[in-house]
Protein backbone atom coordinates (compact mmCIF):
# COMPACT_ATOMS: atom_id res chain seq x y z
CA UNK A 1 0.00 0.00 0.00
CA UNK A 2 2.82 2.07 0.80
CA UNK A 3 4.64 1.32 -2.28
CA UNK A 4 1.68 2.17 -4.30
CA UNK A 5 1.31 5.80 -2.62
CA UNK A 6 4.90 6.56 -3.49
CA UNK A 7 4.41 5.80 -6.89
CA UNK A 8 1.30 7.71 -7.08
CA UNK A 9 3.54 10.80 -5.27
CA UNK A 10 6.27 10.33 -7.75
CA UNK A 11 3.65 9.93 -10.77
CA UNK A 12 2.02 13.55 -9.54
CA UNK A 13 5.06 15.38 -9.07
CA UNK A 14 6.43 14.63 -12.81
CA UNK A 15 2.97 15.20 -14.15
CA UNK A 16 2.69 18.93 -12.26
CA UNK A 17 6.16 19.71 -13.18
CA UNK A 18 5.47 18.85 -16.83
CA UNK A 19 2.59 21.33 -16.45
CA UNK A 20 4.45 24.08 -15.31
CA UNK A 21 7.09 23.86 -17.78
CA UNK A 22 6.86 26.65 -20.31
CA UNK A 23 5.62 26.35 -23.94
CA UNK A 24 8.64 26.04 -26.90
CA UNK A 25 8.54 28.71 -29.03
CA UNK A 26 8.30 28.55 -32.57
CA UNK A 27 11.08 30.43 -33.99
CA UNK A 28 10.32 32.25 -36.84
CA UNK A 29 13.42 33.70 -39.18
CA UNK A 30 13.76 33.92 -42.79
CA UNK A 31 11.90 33.85 -45.58
CA UNK A 32 8.07 32.35 -45.87
CA UNK A 33 7.30 31.61 -49.05
CA UNK A 34 4.10 29.71 -48.62
CA UNK A 35 0.67 30.03 -46.98
CA UNK A 36 -0.06 29.33 -43.37
CA UNK A 37 -2.15 29.69 -40.34
CA UNK A 38 -0.55 30.47 -37.12
CA UNK A 39 -1.98 28.86 -33.98
CA UNK A 40 -2.38 28.79 -30.52
CA UNK A 41 -0.74 25.76 -30.79
CA UNK A 42 2.74 27.20 -31.95
CA UNK A 43 2.67 29.49 -28.95
CA UNK A 44 4.87 31.71 -28.27
CA UNK A 45 5.53 32.46 -32.04
CA UNK A 46 8.83 34.20 -31.96
CA UNK A 47 10.36 36.41 -34.28
CA UNK A 48 13.73 36.23 -33.45
CA UNK A 49 16.12 37.56 -36.84
CA UNK A 50 13.87 39.48 -39.40
CA UNK A 51 11.32 37.82 -41.21
CA UNK A 52 9.74 38.09 -44.85
CA UNK A 53 6.33 37.38 -45.92
CA UNK A 54 6.42 36.92 -49.87
CA UNK A 55 3.86 38.30 -52.57
CA UNK A 56 0.97 35.66 -53.23
CA UNK A 57 1.48 34.20 -49.95
CA UNK A 58 -0.80 34.51 -47.00
CA UNK A 59 -0.47 34.32 -42.87
CA UNK A 60 -3.40 33.82 -41.20
CA UNK A 61 -3.35 34.26 -37.48
CA UNK A 62 -5.71 32.77 -35.07
CA UNK A 63 -7.48 34.22 -32.30
CA UNK A 64 -5.35 33.56 -29.03
CA UNK A 65 -1.67 33.01 -30.38
CA UNK A 66 0.98 35.39 -28.80
CA UNK A 67 3.37 37.07 -31.48
CA UNK A 68 6.60 38.10 -29.55
CA UNK A 69 9.70 40.03 -31.05
CA UNK A 70 13.39 39.79 -29.72
CA UNK A 71 15.35 42.45 -30.03
CA UNK A 72 14.68 45.03 -32.86
CA UNK A 73 13.46 42.81 -35.15
CA UNK A 74 11.66 43.31 -38.31
CA UNK A 75 8.36 41.53 -39.61
CA UNK A 76 8.35 42.64 -43.59
CA UNK A 77 4.92 41.79 -45.79
CA UNK A 78 5.27 41.82 -48.80
CA UNK A 79 1.68 39.27 -49.30
CA UNK A 80 -1.08 39.32 -47.08
CA UNK A 81 -1.50 38.87 -42.80
CA UNK A 82 -4.81 38.39 -41.25
CA UNK A 83 -5.73 38.51 -37.71
CA UNK A 84 -8.67 36.75 -36.50
CA UNK A 85 -10.85 38.40 -33.74
CA UNK A 86 -13.18 36.15 -31.34
CA UNK A 87 -14.09 37.73 -28.21
CA UNK A 88 -12.10 36.69 -25.34
CA UNK A 89 -9.21 35.58 -27.35
CA UNK A 90 -7.23 38.36 -28.49
CA UNK A 91 -4.17 38.19 -30.72
CA UNK A 92 -1.46 39.66 -29.11
CA UNK A 93 1.86 41.44 -30.88
CA UNK A 94 5.03 42.31 -28.53
CA UNK A 95 8.12 43.78 -28.47
CA UNK A 96 10.79 42.52 -26.51
CA UNK A 97 9.92 42.71 -23.14
CA UNK A 98 13.55 42.25 -21.55
CA UNK A 99 15.40 44.60 -23.37
CA UNK A 100 12.65 47.09 -24.15
CA UNK A 101 13.55 47.63 -27.65
CA UNK A 102 10.71 48.19 -30.37
CA UNK A 103 9.36 45.21 -32.98
CA UNK A 104 8.62 46.39 -36.43
CA UNK A 105 5.67 45.12 -38.67
CA UNK A 106 6.19 47.15 -42.22
CA UNK A 107 3.50 46.62 -45.14
CA UNK A 108 5.85 47.20 -48.16
CA UNK A 109 4.33 46.95 -52.29
CA UNK A 110 1.35 46.87 -53.74
CA UNK A 111 0.50 43.52 -53.52
CA UNK A 112 0.93 43.36 -49.73
CA UNK A 113 -1.92 43.70 -47.33
CA UNK A 114 -2.54 43.86 -43.80
CA UNK A 115 -5.90 43.56 -41.33
CA UNK A 116 -5.62 44.01 -37.79
CA UNK A 117 -8.53 43.11 -35.79
CA UNK A 118 -9.18 42.57 -32.35
CA UNK A 119 -5.00 42.87 -31.46
CA UNK A 120 -3.29 44.04 -28.47
CA UNK A 121 0.03 45.56 -29.43
CA UNK A 122 2.56 46.09 -26.92
CA UNK A 123 5.57 47.92 -28.06
CA UNK A 124 5.46 47.53 -31.66
CA UNK A 125 5.24 49.70 -34.58
CA UNK A 126 3.35 49.26 -37.77
CA UNK A 127 5.24 50.96 -40.75
CA UNK A 128 2.91 51.18 -44.13
CA UNK A 129 5.15 51.95 -47.31
CA UNK A 130 5.19 51.69 -50.80
CA UNK A 131 1.44 51.56 -51.78
CA UNK A 132 0.90 49.03 -49.17
CA UNK A 133 -2.27 48.75 -47.78
CA UNK A 134 -3.68 48.63 -43.82
CA UNK A 135 -6.67 48.01 -42.03
CA UNK A 136 -7.08 48.28 -38.20
CA UNK A 137 -10.25 47.88 -36.78
CA UNK A 138 -10.64 47.53 -32.81
CA UNK A 139 -7.29 47.17 -30.98
CA UNK A 140 -5.89 48.38 -28.39
CA UNK A 141 -1.79 49.91 -28.80
CA UNK A 142 0.55 50.90 -26.48
CA UNK A 143 4.13 52.05 -26.09
CA UNK A 144 5.30 51.91 -29.39
CA UNK A 145 7.33 55.27 -30.66
CA UNK A 146 4.48 55.92 -33.73
CA UNK A 147 1.80 53.40 -33.64
CA UNK A 148 0.99 53.54 -37.49
CA UNK A 149 3.14 55.44 -39.66
CA UNK A 150 1.42 55.62 -43.40
CA UNK A 151 4.00 56.49 -45.99
CA UNK A 152 2.77 56.37 -49.56
CA UNK A 153 0.21 53.82 -49.24
CA UNK A 154 -2.71 52.74 -51.04
CA UNK A 155 -5.25 52.05 -48.28
CA UNK A 156 -4.45 53.40 -44.66
CA UNK A 157 -7.92 53.09 -42.52
CA UNK A 158 -8.14 52.83 -38.26
CA UNK A 159 -10.92 52.12 -36.67
CA UNK A 160 -12.23 51.96 -33.20
CA UNK A 161 -9.13 51.57 -31.84
CA UNK A 162 -7.26 53.05 -28.44
CA UNK A 163 -3.51 54.06 -28.81
CA UNK A 164 -2.09 54.88 -25.74
CA UNK A 165 1.81 56.01 -24.48
CA UNK A 166 3.14 56.36 -27.15
CA UNK A 167 5.22 59.22 -29.01
CA UNK A 168 2.06 59.38 -31.63
CA UNK A 169 -0.59 57.55 -32.86
CA UNK A 170 -1.07 57.73 -36.58
CA UNK A 171 1.43 59.89 -39.11
CA UNK A 172 0.22 60.02 -42.60
CA UNK A 173 2.57 61.08 -45.14
CA UNK A 174 1.40 61.18 -48.83
CA UNK A 175 -1.30 58.72 -48.13
CA UNK A 176 -5.20 59.76 -47.46
CA UNK A 177 -6.01 57.97 -43.94
CA UNK A 178 -9.31 57.02 -42.58
CA UNK A 179 -9.50 57.63 -39.10
CA UNK A 180 -12.71 56.57 -37.21
CA UNK A 181 -14.26 56.13 -33.33
CA UNK A 182 -10.13 56.16 -31.93
CA UNK A 183 -9.27 57.26 -28.80
CA UNK A 184 -5.75 58.30 -28.21
CA UNK A 185 -4.48 58.67 -24.60
CA UNK A 186 -0.93 59.94 -22.92
CA UNK A 187 0.48 60.65 -26.84
CA UNK A 188 4.18 62.75 -26.07
CA UNK A 189 4.01 64.21 -29.83
CA UNK A 190 0.80 64.81 -32.42
CA UNK A 191 -2.24 62.11 -32.06
CA UNK A 192 -2.38 62.28 -35.88
CA UNK A 193 -0.56 64.01 -38.61
CA UNK A 194 -1.47 64.19 -41.93
CA UNK A 195 1.42 65.98 -44.56
CA UNK A 196 2.89 65.48 -48.07
CA UNK A 197 3.08 66.89 -51.26
CA UNK A 198 0.52 65.45 -54.36
CA UNK A 199 -1.77 63.84 -51.72
CA UNK A 200 -5.16 63.11 -54.18
CA UNK A 201 -8.24 64.12 -51.85
CA UNK A 202 -11.36 62.94 -53.92
CA UNK A 203 -13.58 64.59 -51.00
CA UNK A 204 -13.64 67.34 -48.22
CA UNK A 205 -14.24 64.36 -45.85
CA UNK A 206 -11.46 62.35 -47.74
CA UNK A 207 -9.47 62.56 -44.39
CA UNK A 208 -11.61 62.01 -41.35
CA UNK A 209 -11.66 62.40 -37.46
CA UNK A 210 -14.98 61.65 -35.73
CA UNK A 211 -16.02 62.18 -32.44
CA UNK A 212 -12.99 64.60 -31.29
CA UNK A 213 -14.48 64.72 -27.31
CA UNK A 214 -14.25 60.65 -26.90
CA UNK A 215 -11.24 60.40 -29.37
CA UNK A 216 -9.04 62.72 -26.90
CA UNK A 217 -9.29 61.79 -23.44
CA UNK A 218 -6.43 62.99 -20.24
CA UNK A 219 -5.26 66.01 -22.01
CA UNK A 220 -4.98 68.31 -24.60
CA UNK A 221 -3.27 66.72 -27.92
CA UNK A 222 -2.44 68.69 -30.94
CA UNK A 223 -3.73 67.39 -34.32
CA UNK A 224 -1.60 68.65 -37.18
CA UNK A 225 -2.43 68.33 -40.94
CA UNK A 226 -0.19 69.79 -43.59
CA UNK A 227 -1.14 68.75 -47.05
CA UNK A 228 0.05 70.34 -50.65
CA UNK A 229 -0.67 69.78 -54.10
CA UNK A 230 2.00 68.63 -56.89
CA UNK A 231 2.57 72.60 -56.95
CA UNK A 232 3.14 73.14 -53.02
CA UNK A 233 -0.16 74.98 -52.36
CA UNK A 234 -2.21 73.90 -49.69
CA UNK A 235 -4.64 71.83 -50.57
CA UNK A 236 -8.31 72.97 -49.53
CA UNK A 237 -10.37 72.02 -47.58
CA UNK A 238 -8.58 68.99 -45.96
CA UNK A 239 -10.36 68.59 -43.04
CA UNK A 240 -14.36 67.37 -42.23
CA UNK A 241 -15.33 69.78 -39.27
CA UNK A 242 -16.68 67.60 -36.67
CA UNK A 243 -17.68 69.64 -33.03
CA UNK A 244 -15.28 71.90 -32.46
CA UNK A 245 -12.96 70.74 -34.89
CA UNK A 246 -12.36 72.44 -37.87
CA UNK A 247 -9.76 72.16 -41.17
CA UNK A 248 -8.23 75.36 -40.29
CA UNK A 249 -7.66 74.69 -36.38
CA UNK A 250 -5.86 71.40 -38.09
CA UNK A 251 -3.55 73.58 -40.26
CA UNK A 252 -2.52 75.85 -38.38
CA UNK A 253 -1.74 73.32 -35.36
CA UNK A 254 -3.96 74.58 -32.71
CA UNK A 255 -4.75 72.19 -29.93
CA UNK A 256 -8.35 70.50 -29.75
CA UNK A 257 -9.80 71.04 -26.32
Amino acid sequence: MIRNNLWLFHLFLLLGSSCLQKAEATVLSGTITESATWTESMNPIEISGDVSLVENAKITVSPGVQIQFTDSTKLTIEGEFETQNQKGKSVSILGDTTSGALGLIEVSGAESTVHLSGCRIDGVDVRVIDRGACSVEGCWVRNSSCAFLFNGARMAEVRRTVVSNSGCAIRSIDTTPIVEGCRFENIRGEAVSIEGQGVELPSPSAVRIRGPKRMVAGKTVTLWVEVLDSEGNLFWPLWEAVGSVSARQAVSGQSVP
